[in-house]
């Protein structure tokens, strides 16, 4: 990872935790985000979808896979596997903390990894983690390349949308790309959804 990712993140990750000192700030963003999806079609009855479960300073999916549950439709979570692979499990509301990396991961049973249980699922759309994203689509995640080699997977075959808080979306170049990288095709926002050019 070079130098400018270092920097880019450090000065993110410290945002985010100045954020974790108001509770209702994150019961706000996960509502915003919830009306966000809505309003940009993200979440038809009967959806599949891949998301997350936040961690600590994390934009809260917890509304948006609830709604996709009571609409009849179906969200995967990731399980970080060694290597940096991601196994898939069906979201059932039980999560318990990563023996490593202390994010809350879900506790079923595995349907596999990378890209082929999305596949047999149907999922339409992956809402993934990100620290920032910039106006070309680039892509800053936490370092650990799980997303990457996902999204390398995937290319073409199912968008991948961005969670962020609204001021995490950045001017084009302002995220340095290295040659594993992948763009994003859209950024999800308390404010609304941008499409990006991925």
């Amino acid at each position: 990872m070079g130098t400018g990712k270092r920097e880019v993140r450090a000065r993110l990750r410290a945002a985010r935790m100045a954020r974790v000192a108001d509770p209702s700030a994150a019961e706000q963003v996960g509502r915003g985000l919830l009306g966000a999806a809505r309003e940009a079609g993200l979440l038809p009855p009967g959806a599949a979808i891949a998301c997350y479960v936040a961690a600590v300073g994390e934009p809260d999916t917890a509304a948006i896979r609830q709604e996709i549950r009571t609409r009849g439709g179906i969200v995967l979570l990731p399980a970080p596997l060694p290597g940096g692979q991601l196994a898939w499990v069906v979201d059932d509301g039980a999560y318990a903390p990563h023996a490593t990396l202390g994010v809350p991961v879900p506790t079923g049973e595995s349907l596999g990894q990378g890209a082929q249980p999305l596949m047999d699922a149907g999922v339409s759309l992956v809402l993934a983690p990100a620290l920032a994203v910039d106006r070309t689509g680039a892509r800053l995640g936490q370092g650990g390349g799980f997303y990457d080699r996902l999204m390398a997977e995937i290319a073409g075959r199912v968008p991948v949308v961005a969670v962020l808080h609204d001021d995490e979306l950045l001017a084009a170049g302002r995220i340095p790309v290295e040659a594993h990288d992948w763009p994003v095709s859209g950024a999800l926002m308390p404010g609304g959804l941008v499409r990006l050019p991925a």
